[in-house]
């Protein structure tokens, strides 16, 4: 069975923990490092729900960065022709 919105943020949340938790970090020293509120911390690993901006500085520290390799990666092409596909094929707008 699939999980809920609600049970993957949580899940995040929670993962984030454990990693903190193996670095040897208390929440206090999470907040000092990152600048993020020990308070936006212990909701994240409660609830899930936390800041993009937040997300990331706590993921540098965790040095998680990994899961966003996809979204920033830039594309590399061996040819003119393949920029112009690329291009041709990316969507401005949705259709839906």
């Amino acid at each position: 069975m699939l999980n809920t919105h609600k049970e993957n943020i949580e899940k995040i949340g929670l993962k984030f923990k454990e990693l903190r938790l193996l670095k040897g970090y208390k929440r206090k020293t999470l907040s000092e490092k990152t600048g993020v509120s020990e308070s936006s911390i212990k909701r994240f690993e409660l609830t899930g729900e936390i800041s993009l901006d937040s997300l990331l500085k706590i993921s540098n520290v965790l040095n998680i960065t990994n899961w966003l390799t996809c979204i920033l990666e830039e594309e590399h092409f061996s040819s003119i022709d393949e920029i112009v596909k690329t291009k041709n094929k990316t969507k401005q707008r949705g259709t839906i």
